[in-house]
């Protein structure tokens, strides 16, 4: 792609002046009692280099997201290295990273890449900080699984926004409210702007090491946030206002469609639809969403997964062995056909769980996603 094809032509709407860079010899004090250390971030050491995508994806099948969101980012013709990073080296099958291995992308377990993380407290919380930094990219776009693109993202580094500060983050809905204990607890003054949607940011490591260092801290004392947050999309917000990091936001608001985050470029064009309450699932249920962009092809990619066939031509099999035993195992977060615990009695009891809610929802008239009869439930 060229350099003129991927350029924004908007004016650069920051975040922060020139004149309020941040202080690059110090890091700002944290207040004493919110239990963060006082100038113990991780200095920037280098050895990173080009662009790049990180997808954390943990649990909760959101490697099915993962799969969508890479064939969707494939397809419209994003040439990017990819990383999808996990948390167990059973939540993805040999032949799942096989495929994506074909398509440049790979799939990284954290705890096998970085030894102290077993120890972390949650692991949906700091995933995304630990891809972030730890990644070999030097300048990340960094996608929650769900996220579906609608455009070829790429542009984004190439924007006079992103050149200028560094870092794009994007508008959620809402307002932190002026008496809200984070503003406190951070040592932040209190900011009449938006929430931050962290579902999608594109940072510099170089130029944005100390806040992300920071961010990661603060998802570490998951204990001290959790009661004045539901997810650490603020957190983001705090750690670069604290240390007065320059950051660009595109004027045009996050929308809603149906549950599905839509969020916009500098010219207001959609950019990402992400299925915060509307997860993809590789068995079960896809309610359509009118006016999700793309949803045919992103059904087909389940449709195509490695999973799919395999257990379609498994299923009178199995369906014999669950009449002899009630294994009562579930995997919500089962793909590419390889449970947790991958042996053939865990199978067996997974298989069992999804041919039950097979049976279910035929029973009842619905189409379900990789049925012989349809695409759509």
């Amino acid at each position: 792609m060229s350099d003129a094809s991927r350029k924004s032509k908007q004016a650069i709407p920051t975040e922060e002046s020139r004149n309020d860079a941040p202080d690059q010899r110090r890091v700002t004090k944290v207040k004493p009692g919110s239990d963060q250390p006082a100038d113990g971030l991780t200095p920037f050491l280098g050895g990173f280099s080009g662009e790049g995508i990180v997808i954390p994806a943990a649990g909760d099948g959101l490697i099915a997201n993962a799969w969508v969101c890479v064939h969707m980012l494939r397809k419209l013709g994003c040439t990017l290295p990819i990383q999808i990073w996990h948390f167990s080296p059973d939540e993805v099958s040999l032949e799942t990273k096989s495929h994506l291995g074909s398509l440049n992308v790979k799939c990284l377990d954290v705890t096998s890449v970085l030894r102290d993380f077993e120890s972390c407290q949650t692991v949906s919380w700091e995933l995304k900080t630990h891809a972030v930094l730890h990644s070999p990219f030097k300048k990340v776009l960094c996608l929650d699984a769900d996220a579906v693109p609608v455009v070829n993202p790429e542009f984004l580094f190439d924007t006079p926004q992103f050149n200028e500060t560094g870092a794009i983050f994007w508008p959620h809905f809402g307002h932190l409210r002026s008496d809200s204990p984070i503003w406190k607890l951070c040592d932040v003054p209190y900011r009449d702007e938006p929430q931050w949607d962290a579902g999608q940011l594109v940072v510099d490591k170089e130029r944005c090491w100390k806040a992300l260092a920071l961010t990661k801290t603060y998802c570490g004392r998951f204990s001290l946030f959790r009661r004045h947050l539901s997810e650490n999309n603020e957190l983001f917000h705090m750690a670069f206002r604290k240390l007065r990091q320059p950051v660009a936001m595109t004027a045009h608001p996050a929308r809603s469609l149906r549950d599905i985050v839509c969020q916009h470029d500098f010219d207001g064009h959609l950019i990402f639809q992400r299925r915060n309450l509307r997860k993809w699932r590789l068995f079960g249920k896809n309610f359509e969403c009118p006016g999700f962009i793309r949803e045919t092809e992103c059904l087909d990619f389940l449709q195509r997964s490695i999973g799919f066939p395999f257990l379609l031509q498994m299923a009178d099999t199995v369906e014999a062995v669950i009449e002899e035993r009630d294994f009562g195992v579930g995997f919500d977060g089962f793909f590419g056909v390889v449970p947790y615990q991958p042996d053939a009695v865990a199978f067996a009891g997974l298989a069992a769980k999804l041919i039950g809610e097979f049976q279910e929802q035929r029973a009842g008239g619905a189409t379900v996603v990789g049925s012989r009869e349809g695409c759509i439930a």
